[in-house]
Parts: structure tokens; sequence; C-alpha cells
């Protein structure tokens, strides 16, 4: 991702949010998308950043999926969860999917 970040300034780093804050991530597909309670200006960044970084092409979408998996099945235990795929599991936590 940093390699498509680039330069550009305001695309936002996913990994430094709280999941629920700015995006979700659907886990049936692995898409993600802005999230419904995200208010200006933070929206339109959101939409610039998953268009930008090509957050939700199939590659993104495959590897969401494939850690929500692990994280699920228990693969991972919750602390290696939370430091491989900081962003997945807070999406998983606050989608209530975790327990």
């Amino acid at each position: 991702m940093n390699a498509r970040k680039k330069d550009h300034e305001d695309v936002i780093d996913p990994f430094k949010l709280p999941a629920s804050s700015v995006f979700t991530i659907n886990f049936v597909d692995g898409s993600i998308s802005v999230h419904p309670s995200c208010g200006e200006p933070w929206r339109g960044r959101a939409r610039k950043t998953i268009k930008r970084l090509k957050l939700d092409d199939l590659e993104c979408r495959k590897l969401r999926r494939d850690h929500a998996h692990r994280i699920i099945s228990g693969k991972w235990n919750m602390v290696e969860a939370e430091a491989t795929s900081p962003f997945v599991f807070g999406c998983l936590r606050d989608q209530g999917l975790l327990p």
C-alpha cells in the first residue's frame, strides 16, 4: 500500500484509524467501503483512499477474507490476529463477529 500511496497527502492510512470510524468490511466478499456513519470531511477522503490505493481490488478482497477466516477459525489467536491484521481484526470486533 505504501507504494500505491506515494506522496498523496489526501490518502487516509486505514491502519491508523479505529476500524469502525471511517471504513467497513463486508466479510462475505471482502469488499471495503466507507462506513455509513462516517461524516465529512472524512467521507470524501475515505472514498479517494479506497480508489487511489485500490483497496477494493480482488487481491485486497481476497486477503481480507483470508485474514478474517484465519481469525474466526482460530488459526490465529487473538493477540496474533490483532498484531498481524489490525484493520481486519478491528472490523470483525466492531461488527460483533468476535467472542
